[in-house]
Parts: structure tokens; C-alpha cells; sequence
């Protein structure tokens, strides 16, 4: 299938920027739902979240967690 044919998965959107430092606000919209940018992403390496519990994470609001399972 070409390129320009394909449908992505995923779309950005991008919602303002600001005139003096280029800072960027957006949103990804990903399969499962929207995601609002910037956001708090923490990352677990060896597919383990360190340094935070889940009830921490929830009360930040967390939505989305990077994962590594590469070596897995």
C-alpha cells in the first residue's frame, strides 16, 4: 500500500504556541483516546515503573506510562 494512502493510527494536533519560547500545547490522538500535551509520561524500564507506587501515579492523573519491553 502507498504512503499517502495508508491511515495512521495516531494524529497530532496542534492547539497553540507560544510567540516567545515555541512552547508547544497539543494533542495526540492515539486509538484508545486522546492524549493532552505536554504530559507527565513516566517510564519504566525493564518493564518496571521505579520510584513511584500506583496510588502515586493516579493521584498525578497519569495516563500514559513509555515501557521498554525490548529485552523482555
Amino acid at each position: 500500500m502507498a504512503p499517502a494512502s495508508m491511515h495512521s493510527a495516531l494524529a497530532f494536533e496542534l492547539l497553540a504556541t507560544c510567540s516567545v519560547t515555541r512552547a508547544r500545547a497539543a494533542t495526540l490522538h492515539l486509538p484508545h483516546g486522546p492524549v493532552p500535551l505536554p504530559i507527565f509520561m513516566p517510564v519504566a524500564t525493564q518493564a518496571s515503573l521505579k520510584g513511584l507506587t500506583p496510588d502515586q501515579l493516579e493521584d498525578q492523573g497519569c495516563c500514559l506510562c513509555l515501557n521498554n519491553t525490548y529485552h523482555l
